[in-house]
């Protein structure tokens, strides 16, 4: 029953769902502790009992957006689970907010589980870890640290990734000559432009911001358009990498990739989660839609595969049609979806459960 009001809770963001009408609002407050700020969620009398104690408690990771830990999709999905009797937190992310990631995002996600195993939050010896898009890659890099690691009930990633080549081969060509280069959705037009335009430090681009913001904004209004200008005063492996963002052949990106300097390769391997994935403990699972327009669905695969290949526990991933990349826009309960949805059902019930180790 949690895992169907839940999900409703999803379909019905702006409301709450049917969980709104069952429960009383919970408790939020700000916080602040080790140089990190959050909005902490706590049941309190929410599910009837002010004195019962909380089910578990779950870390909760904000992708790529400005709002950050203010996102309000995020917000009433921390509600939903707060509803359902569980504690939660929602750390604020700078790089994240900046659409980049972060070494010291990875620091402030560590930070946070650590303040809620001590108790500030609850009473919680274990708690779990879910985090949306591209925030997966900081978030499984704390979870594989030593504090975290211990004490992980479970990994939850929704529309993560596993490599960063993957995606960017997936913005650049998928659709290209009518297929896409991964099982999928096609991808969002000019996601590969803001793909640029937020990562030129992960690109090796840092110093030409205004070049590329140029860049971006041409291209966003007109694919085809002639960037050869704003290219003229650019080195050699920003033309490079530019030829790369251009190409739409499946046939051709190995060879564009390879000529990319070293140091941008290193970078984009560096934040690449095969080399995580190992040191994470807990159970591990992982949702995607099938049509994602910004991460392949073959990422959660990958991520779940290497897990049970490497660290030998509990790990699975979903494909769900009924997602786009880290919402349901799909009729769920409709008779078309009703055995996929069957499915879903049962993967957030694992979910939930898993999550209330303590």
């Amino acid at each position: 029953m949690d895992s169907l009001l839940l999900a409703q809770g999803m379909v019905d963001v702006r409301s709450g769902g049917w969980l709104s009408l069952l429960t009383k609002k919970p408790l939020k407050a700000e916080v602040s502790f080790d140089g990190v700020l959050a909005d902490s969620y706590s049941p309190g009398d929410s599910v009837g009992w002010s004195d019962a104690p909380a089910r578990g408690c779950v870390v909760l990771v904000h992708g790529m957006t400005t709002a950050g830990k203010a996102d309000h999709r995020l917000v009433a999905f921390a509600e939903s689970l707060v509803r359902l009797g569980f504690t939660a937190l929602v750390p604020d992310l700078p790089g994240m907010k900046r659409f980049r990631p972060e070494e010291a995002d990875v620091a402030r996600i560590e930070r946070a589980f650590s303040w809620m195993t001590r108790g500030g939050a609850g009473s919680h010896e274990r708690c779990s870890l879910l985090a949306f898009s591209f925030a997966a890659g900081p978030a499984l890099r704390a979870a594989a640290r030593p504090a975290v690691g211990g004490k992980l009930a479970a990994f939850i990633g929704v529309g993560a990734y596993y490599d960063l080549k993957n995606v960017l081969k997936h913005l650049t060509t998928s659709g290209g000559q009518n297929r896409p280069a991964f099982p999928g959705g096609l991808p969002i037009r000019h996601g590969k432009w803001l793909f640029l335009r937020y990562n030129t430090e992960l690109l090796g681009l840092d110093a030409h911001r205004d070049s590329v913001e140029a860049i971006v904004s041409r291209k966003r209004k007109d694919e085809a358009a002639d960037i050869g200008d704003l290219l003229a005063g650019m080195p050699e492996g920003a033309r490079a990498l530019l030829a790369l963002m251009e190409n739409k052949s499946p046939e051709r990106f190995e060879e564009l990739y390879a000529i990319q300097g070293a140091a941008q390769r290193a970078r984009l391997r560096e934040w690449g989660m095969r080399g995580v994935v190992p040191g994470v403990g807990g159970k591990k699972f992982f949702l995607h839609g099938r049509e994602d327009p910004f991460i392949p669905p073959s990422e959660s695969v990958l991520l779940a595969s290497r897990a049970r290949e490497t660290s030998g526990g509990a790990a699975s991933a979903f494909v769900f049609s009924g997602f786009r990349h880290v919402g349901i826009e799909a009729d769920l309960f409709s008779l078309a979806q009703i055995l996929e949805g069957a499915r879903f059902l049962g993967f957030i019930s694992a979910v939930l459960s898993a999550m209330e180790e303590r």
